[in-house]
């Protein structure tokens, strides 16, 4: 047997100790394969599968390049594929390599570079095998193996738009990369030379191990570098299964250095005890944690056993912890995967012997995302949570992503929060739960909410995570919180603790009144900036509509029909009954406006009128919460459209009818966020109906017009889905309004005698009748009606032609209870007749 092929075999049955023989012998085309070639001899090796019958198998000619023979169409087969002395460049097309052991080899010095333009790599146990220094390149190689993917031992192996699959479910040593454990590298021929180390370059390649590990070990040191790559597997590293136990703790100790660009990884981290394993991610990579599901432990069977090895799951409490040396997040992200069987994953960096102290080093937009089963501020109960615990020196800052997993009914059942009673609080730094905890240098915003505040449970409720440490503002941490001695007796870790606690934020220095995030009250103002741009509306309409019948009897000799365009606004302050500790906001509302309309005497006879009319209007709706730290602008857009009916009588008797029908769209802000909700599709209905009658007076020229004005709108609003995970259902809010009051109006004498100017001034009460309903955000919260308003106002009209005429209109809103409106409205416009 060849020097060459009893590594081989020595090498897989360490691989596969738990995994039973490997390989005692070689076939004929293994011994035919590992004939030394001279310098002159085709540099590859490649050992045809006896052809078929009537068959002519394709051979290789000098240094990799194809001989002439007889074409064939078919996938030609091949058992190996092993690099020669002198260094070999191989394209292969529709080609099929297949082997029982290790399919691509390049051993003692040798390199080969592979490019597969279709056709398959598949073997019984290794796909690519190099050792003694060897190295393999590949491109476009698609790659199927039972046990491991990439096997070395002081080698390097580059993939670029490749893919390797492990296949094997059953034992506990498959895995996509392994080194093997050092040896120095020697010839018969040659003195020994210095030991090596291993090097993967994975380029667009991606390596599946479904069932098995992502990486070994590690056994010997070397680096894994990923571009545009992924390794995804049941445990992205470990080394239970592979060696036994005097593999731990070799001096020097294994150092495995993994560094991803744009590239994804998946799975736990279990790596050989002593060892050290650095991970750098970097721009926009992504490590996915994850609970294994298949890690298996191999044990001896019974004698009375067919099978030599059984295989059992390892405990789920193994399964759910991984560990690192040492890991930096540069732009980059680690996501804990959901939890299984209620267990939750905990994550620790450190306790390794490394040159320096920094462990954790985070730079860009680093970002952590886990889970938590929340179960309120204290309870009696452990929470549960995903966790970090970094024993070394933290630099930079990370963002820090919580996601609610929900709790069952019998869980919350069991686990009654603690001061339901009426119980004190615990102290600040007990409350919540622990996310990351350091052992180790760091400082107050090494690790923030990524927002600076995080929702729960599909609720509005605001959540902060609090650091506890040395320098905090909030204090010091417990000590009986630290996770890093939990269990263990006289070697206690010492150093500077820090806590950074989940916990909920309140509106009151009592921690009685959860605090809401700043777009809640926009949700809970919305309806009433709503109606109140809708009574704007109509109030302007009514308006222009009484200006044009005073207006008529002069104006009709300019025609019958009248088109009239306006522009008109407000700025209101809309106060609420309740204070911000009972969720109830004041806001400021801006609201502006253009509308255009054409109106026609429909019929006319001695004693009555009857004007028709159809209105178009567009506005934008600017609101803000008051009283709401980080609360924003939001910004309604609504188009409407309003059909006009009127009846006048000769003895002044008048009877208005609106009927209109708009959409909304527009957005909902905080401050923090910027935009964190659409409001799309909304609709909304409004109906008024104004009874007046016009009275003269003793005066020359002086009118009293006595009116009342009956209200309706609703909203029409699809549920919200917010930015911060929760729903918001509006309901199909309503709103009664009712408007008493009059106006007096002065005609004026004018030079000319087309022209007009009358001045009027106006008093209205107002008054909205309801409770205002609720909002469902998780939870139902209160909303306000408008409540009660008195307005008063001036305007005029000047007529300059039997055509044309003017109007302007200044009003100004006061609450006269504790909920009502507050502000001032301008309009004016202008009326064209033919």
């Amino acid at each position: 047997m060849q020097r060459r092929d009893f590594l081989l075999c020595t090498a897989a049955g360490a691989l596969f100790f738990y995994l039973g023989p490997v390989c005692a012998s070689t076939d004929a085309s293994s011994v035919q394969s590992s004939q030394a070639p001279s310098s002159r001899e085709a540099a590859v090796v490649m050992v045809p599968v006896p052809p078929e019958a009537g068959a002519v198998p394709e051979t290789m000619g000098r240094y990799g390049s194809r001989a002439q023979g007889p074409r064939s169409d078919s996938v030609k087969k091949y058992s190996k594929i092993e690099a020669g002395r002198e260094g070999d460049v191989l394209t292969l097309r529709n080609v099929d390599v297949y082997d029982n052991y290790a399919t691509i080899r390049a051993q003692e010095g040798r390199s080969l570079a592979l490019t597969m333009i279709g056709g398959t790599v598949t073997s019984g146990a290794i796909a690519f095998y190099a050792t003694d220094g060897g190295s393999i390149k590949g491109t476009g190689v698609t790659a199927v193996a039972k046990s491991v993917g990439l096997l070395m031992q002081n080698s390097q192996i580059s993939l670029t738009d490749s893919n390797i699959t492990i296949t094997d479910d059953v034992g506990s040593g498959s895995v996509g990369i392994s080194f093997l454990r050092q040896q120095p590298l020697t010839s018969a021929k040659e003195p020994v030379k210095p030991t090596l180390t291993n090097e993967v370059m994975l380029i667009n390649t991606k390596i599946f191990a479904e069932k098995a590990a992502g990486i070994a070990g590690p056994f010997s040191s070397g680096s894994i570098n990923l571009k545009n790559s992924q390794i995804r597997a049941d445990v992205l590293l470990r080394s239970t299964g592979f060696y036994p136990e005097e593999a731990q703790n070799e001096s020097p100790a294994p150092l495995l250095t993994l560094n991803a660009d744009h590239s994804i990884l998946e799975g736990g981290s279990r790596p050989l005890e002593g060892s050290r394993t650095i991970l750098n991610l970097n721009n926009g990579s992504q490590w996915i944690l994850k609970i294994s599901e298949n890690e298996k432990m191999g044990e001896m069977a019974p004698r009375n056993s067919r099978n030599r090895r059984i295989y059992k799951l390892i405990p789920i409490e193994t399964r759910a912890k991984s560990e690192i040396s040492a890991l930096m997040l540069d732009n980059s992200s680690i996501l804990f995967e959901g939890p299984v069987e209620g267990h939750y994953q905990t994550l620790y960096i450190g306790e390794s012997v490394l040159d320096t102290k920094q462990v954790y080093k985070a730079n860009g937009d680093a970002k952590i995302s886990l889970n938590t089963e929340w179960r309120g501020p204290t309870v009696k109960a452990d929470q549960k949570i995903d966790q970090l615990l970094i024993h070394g020196e933290v630099l930079g800052s990370t963002k820090i992503h919580v996601k609610a997993v929900k709790e069952s009914e019998k869980t919350r059942r069991d686990n009654p929060v603690l001061n339901e009673s009426g119980a004190p609080l615990p102290p600040n730094n007990t409350r919540g739960v622990s996310v990351v905890q350091v052992l180790g240098q760091a400082n107050e915003d090494s690790f923030k909410l990524e927002n600076g505040y995080t929702t729960l449970g599909d609720l509005p409720y605001k959540y902060e995570l609090n650091a506890y440490g040395p320098t905090s503002k909030h204090g010091a941490a417990d000590k009986k919180e630290n996770k890093f001695n939990k269990g263990t007796s006289g070697d206690q870790k010492e150093g500077p603790f820090w806590d950074f606690r989940l916990q909920n934020a309140y509106a009151d220095p009592n921690a009685k009144i959860r605090a809401l995030v700043p777009q809640a009250a926009s949700y809970l103002t919305l309806p009433n900036a709503l109606f109140s741009s809708g009574l704007t509306d109509l109030n302007h309409q009514s308006s222009v509509l009484a200006n044009m019948q005073i207006m008529a009897p002069e104006m009709r000799e300019g025609g019958t029909k009248g088109f009239f365009l306006s522009s008109y606004g407000d700025k209101l302050t809309i106060s609420s009954k309740r204070t911000p500790l009972q969720y109830g906001y004041d806001a400021d509302v801006r609201y502006g406006a253009v509308q255009t309309g054409l109106t026609f005497t429909a019929s006319e006879d001695q004693n009555t009128t009857v004007h028709l009319g159809l209105l178009g209007s567009y506005g934008r709706i600017f609101f803000t919460p008051k009283e709401m730290e980080a609360s924003r602008e939001s910004i309604i857009d609504k188009w409407s459209l309003t059909a006009y009916s009127g009846v006048q009588h000769q003895n002044g008797l008048y009877i208005d009818a609106l009927l209109s029908y708009g959409l909304l769209k527009g957005n909902i802000a905080n401050d923090i966020i910027g935009e964190t909700a659409k409001i799309n599709d909304g609709k909304v209905f409004s109906a008024s109906a104004t009874l007046g009658q016009k009275l003269g007076t003793s005066a020359e020229g002086l009118i009293f017009e006595p009116q009342a004005q009956l209200v309706y709108q609703r909203l029409m609003l699809k549920t919200i889905s917010d930015a911060d995970n929760f729903e918001v259902d509006m309901g199909q809010p309503r709103q009664w309004l009712m408007r008493i009051g009059g106006r007096l109006t002065k005609d004026f004498a004018t030079i000319k005698e087309d022209n007009t100017l009358s001045f009027y001034s106006k008093v209205n009460f107002i008054r909205a009748f309801g409770d205002g309903g609720v909002i469902k955000m998780g939870e139902n919260f209160p909303s306000d009606s408008m409540g009660s308003s008195i307005e008063g106002g001036i305007g005029v009209n000047a007529r300059f032609s039997h055509k044309i005429s003017l109007h302007g209109d200044v009003s100004y809103w006061r609450k006269i209870q504790e909920t009502g409106i507050s502000g001032a409205t301008v309009s004016g416009g202008v009326q064209y007749r033919f």
